[in-house]
């Protein structure tokens, strides 16, 4: 590999990087975690009440 390529790469993977850590930046400050499986918990909890709302508007 050339070192044009590596150089390229590397940049490519930093960029990556920051992108993530953005991302992650973004869903701490909206969401309070940025851990995958606090968020899946707290989609599924929500999924959850909705349902139980609408069955009990429904009753």
């Amino acid at each position: 590999m050339s070192n044009d390529a590596t150089l390229f790469e590397e940049a490519g993977m930093s960029e990556q990087l920051s992108a993530l850590y953005e991302e992650k930046e973004i869903l701490e400050r909206a969401l309070g975690t940025s851990i995958p499986e606090e968020i899946i918990a707290m989609m599924n909890s929500m999924s959850e009440q909705l349902s139980a709302l609408y069955a009990s508007i429904e009753a």
